[in-house]
């Protein structure tokens, strides 16, 4: 059996001389994925205000995902930046049943309230 020998462009002359079956692989992604160390100061300022808002120590998961296009900003800038999830686990973001807490809408409320209050120190 002959497998596929896989290019990345219009095959040349020799190519097409050399192998029975090409194919040709060609790809793009919308943008690049970003990640800010949760000990850097941007992480750690987060956690405070995080803790500042509800008196309790914040639960840290690096989970967040999905088609944020951030990174072109955070790489063109060199800077930091941090994704602050208010929403309930089990909120069925864009589906039909998509549902928010209120608890998780007032908490949130409160939290962005500290957080565009709170002066950013390195």
């Amino acid at each position: 059996k002959e497998g596929f020998h896989i290019i990345n462009g219009e095959p040349q002359k020799d190519e097409r001389g050399k192998y029975n079956r090409i194919i040709n692989f060609e790809y793009n992604y919308s943008y690049p994925s970003f990640r800010t160390d949760i000990n850097s100061a941007a992480g750690k300022w987060l956690q405070k205000i995080i803790f500042n808002t509800g008196k309790t120590e914040p639960v840290i998961i690096r989970q967040t995902g999905g088609s944020v296009p951030i990174a072109h900003f955070i790489n063109g800038l060199k800077i930091n930046a941090v994704i602050l999830p208010t929403v309930n686990h089990d909120n069925n973001q864009h589906s039909p049943n998509e549902n928010l807490r209120m608890g998780n809408y007032f908490e949130g409320i409160k939290t962005m309230l500290n957080l565009f209050t709170t002066p950013f120190q390195k």
